[in-house]
């Protein structure tokens, strides 16, 4: 029986890779290309201060700062929308297609984000899915256990029924644990064919 739900990560599944993204920020901004993405990880200079945001537990203006800081930045205004903003990370096309495939299928759809703000979306992705579990809305991130629940009691449907695709490794590992089928997003092409796999033909 097809799965009933699809839960699908933001940066780096539906966009272009997002350390690609960080490293061109940093050459655009004179930085060593991994300093972004080294200060991100968990015990980088703006781990601690990320968690809080993504939780929703901090706000954008009390966050940059610390953000510019950690990267060795002393223009902190916007940097938020300079990062991650619409427009900022390539869309993965193939991917958007997908899921409105598998959505006209009757399948349910939900857009499950670590997010650094809820205007920093690309409007075609949110019209794309029935519904959103972002970690700033619901005060738990990925991969805290807590916020797996909110999202399988978003889409109604027990583990067994839902796929979730995300880039991280260790996003995907708590979702396991409960039963819900994971794909490690590498390529849109090996994604779409898991998909597929899992829904049938996604392509005319």
């Amino acid at each position: 029986m097809a799965p009933r739900a699809l839960l699908v990560d933001y940066a780096g599944v539906l966009t272009e890779d997002m350390f690609a993204g960080m490293r061109r920020f940093c050459e655009a901004h004179d930085l060593p290309p991994q300093r972004l993405a080294d200060a991100y990880r968990p015990g980088g200079a703006i781990h601690a201060a990320a968690v809080e945001f993504e939780c929703g537990r901090m706000e954008r203006a009390e966050f940059e700062p610390l953000l510019g800081a950690g990267l060795g930045l002393r223009d902190h205004e916007g940097l938020v929308d300079r990062l991650v903003g619409p427009g900022r990370l390539e869309l993965a096309r193939d991917i958007l297609a997908a899921v409105s495939a598998i959505r006209a299928r009757g399948v349910r759809t939900c857009l499950f984000s670590n997010s650094w703000g809820f205007d920093l979306y690309d409007p075609d992705v949110r019209a794309s899915f029935d519904l959103e579990v972002l970690s700033g809305a619901v005060g738990a991130r990925k991969p805290q256990p807590e916020i797996y629940a909110i999202a399988l009691d978003a889409v109604g449907a027990a583990p067994g029924e839902v796929v979730f695709i995300d880039d991280q490794p260790v996003n995907l590992e708590p979702a396991a644990a409960l039963g819900i089928d994971t794909i490690h997003h590498t390529d849109p092409a090996t994604t779409v064919a898991a998909l597929e796999r899992r829904f049938g033909p996604l392509r005319d």
